[in-house]
């Protein structure tokens, strides 16, 4: 319903169509409520995030986003966080079938408060996550100079 009832606004170029629409504190739609309690266990109200500047070719397209969040983490409670983050669909039959982000968390954790050291356990995690990705190994083994996609 929240959605729904959401006013929105449409602006225009001669290439993009942008619709903005805020939705600040609402229970989250049922896919992201099941991702957001697997991935954070949290099952509390969420503020929606909005996409700019989208970009399509073909089958692939990126967006910039912005998104917030009000900590519900006992440690942190009541601190707004604000986020940015880049993002990118891969669309079959004009939908979305599959969807990747790539948001800083160590900018979220600042703002949340978190200790120093913890910040940086994590962002050691992350990295490393990034560098053994599959594709972040053939990326680096490919000679330097050459490392733009083949065509």
């Amino acid at each position: 319903e929240a959605v729904v009832e959401a006013p929105f606004q449409v602006t225009h170029d001669d290439k993009h169509v942008t619709v903005t629409r805020w939705m600040d504190n609402i229970e989250a739609p049922p896919f992201w409520a099941a991702q957001i309690q697997h991935a954070r266990k949290y099952t509390g109200a969420v503020d929606r995030w909005q996409m700019f500047d989208p970009v399509c070719s073909g089958d692939i397209g990126y967006a910039w986003s912005l998104s917030s969040f009000t900590s519900t983490v006992p440690q942190y409670a009541g601190r707004q966080v604000i986020i940015d983050g880049m993002s990118r669909f891969v669309l079959r039959d004009g939908l979305i079938a599959a969807y990747h982000e790539s948001v800083n968390g160590c900018v979220a954790m600042a703002q949340l408060g978190v200790e120093p050291q913890r910040m940086a356990k994590v962002a050691d995690r992350w990295a490393g996550w990034l560098r053994d990705r599959p594709e972040s190994l053939a990326y680096l083994a490919r000679a330097k100079g050459s490392r733009r996609p083949e065509a």
